[in-house]
């Protein structure tokens, strides 16, 4: 039974149609106190909940979702101004409840909260009515007005047109408050690096639309970006380190889940070469020969990284004619790869060392390190899945 003097605990939350009454673990048993109707502008008299509403006898059946601080969900109904009754225990293991309000229902997954139509059943199941779908994702972020970092940020790294296509997509969006708690300065570095801007907004969306019940069957994701993000749903459902406070906002192009963080890739070899700036060519050339996902996995590796620079010392016309003939072209990048994570003190005691294309590179410490041709000017740059020595030149299978 709760209890009148535990009632500050009770947190009556609008969420458009529907009613969330979030409620501390140990509240929840017996008879739950009556919620009012539906909010209007005008009077209507429910003193019980202090707000204006319609007249109960307009809405024959309300139920409403209690959402418990350990994330599980309980089924409770109200029917002619009685009060509300708990009708189903927590059960072991309980995926979903339904629960409708007029003729929209609020679909608990694991935590997830989702506003649906009353007229399908089932964990996301039904059409989400918080949009009616006519407008694509970006349109979709933009009139919700609690994105607008979120779309300033997309628009800074040229994803506006990307996330207006056919899709369909998942994306999962941090709103303004998520953005707001990254650390001072964050955001407007991010602004100035299109580049590492973009590969974070893409770690946000997920090929395909995967409604709230397909979210919580999964235990990762793999986001456009390439590397995957981690799915938990044991006590609130999360995304790598954020929460997934709204669920199944549905869009023309796919679906939208809101997060309330932003959440980052690992810096695994692509995205600490992307952070750097200066490995443009090598990045794009990786891409065209399909070996990005290659070097995203656990490896480890040791990576000898041409710059920008390094690249526009080739002959003239030598890296365009390797873009149209990425057979070589993966030749030659993955003689820069070496298996394992060689760091610089064992790399110096080295006299050769086995490529991932089969060949052998030469390794000189007479003067400074050199590989082959190439000389070192940087070594040891960590990455989650290997590490990376910086080098001036690029160097070919002999």
């Amino acid at each position: 039974m709760l209890h009148n003097q535990r009632k500050e605990n009770h947190r009556l939350k609008p969420r458009g149609a529907e009613t969330l009454i979030h409620l501390p673990i140990d509240d929840i048993g017996g008879t739950i106190p009556h919620v009012g109707g539906t909010t209007t502008q005008g009077g209507g008299e429910d003193g019980r909940n202090g707000r204006g509403g319609v007249n109960d006898n307009d809405a024959p059946e309300r139920r409403v979702l209690i959402s418990v601080d350990n994330g599980t969900s309980d089924f409770l109904k109200h029917q002619n101004n009685e009060p509300l009754n708990l009708l189903k225990p927590k059960q072991e293991k309980a995926v979903m409840r339904t629960i409708a309000i007029n003729t929209m229902m609020v679909v608990a997954c694991f935590g997830l909260v989702s506003v649906q139509s009353a007229e399908a059943g089932g964990c996301g199941g039904a059409k989400a009515e918080l949009t009616s779908g006519a407008k694509d994702i970006v349109d979709t972020a933009v009139s919700a007005g609690a994105f607008n970092t979120l779309v300033k940020a997309v628009q800074a790294a040229g994803l506006v047109e990307a996330l207006k296509s056919d899709g369909p997509f998942t994306v999962f969006a941090p709103t303004d408050d998520a953005f707001a708690k990254l650390p001072g300065g964050t955001l407007d570095s991010l602004l100035a690096n299109p580049d590492q801007l973009r590969a974070i907004l893409l770690y946000h969306v997920v090929p395909g639309k995967f409604m709230a019940v397909d979210v919580v069957k999964m235990n990762s994701v793999k986001t456009l970006l390439g590397q995957a993000a981690a799915i938990r749903t044991q006590s609130t459902a999360r995304i790598d380190g954020a929460n997934i406070t709204t669920t199944d906002i549905e869009t023309s192009n796919g679906v939208i889940h809101v997060i309330d963080s932003v959440i980052l890739p690992e810096n695994d070899i692509i995205e600490v070469a992307r952070s750097a700036g200066s490995f443009k060519t090598l990045l794009a050339a990786l891409e065209a020969t399909g070996l990005t996902d290659a070097l995203r996995s656990e490896g480890p590796f040791t990576v000898f990284a041409p710059t920008d620079e390094a690249f526009a010392k080739l002959p003239e016309g030598t890296l365009e004619s390797l873009l149209n003939d990425t057979e070589q072209l993966k030749q030659i990048l993955t003689y820069h790869v070496v298996a394992g994570k060689v760091a610089a003190e064992q790399v110096v005691n080295l006299s050769e060392a086995t490529t991932l294309q089969g060949g052998k590179v030469r390794i000189d410490t007479s003067s400074g390190v050199k590989v082959d041709e190439a000389r070192v000017i940087k070594t040891d740059v960590e990455a989650t899945n290997g590490i990376i020595h910086v080098i001036d030149t690029v160097i070919t299978p002999g």
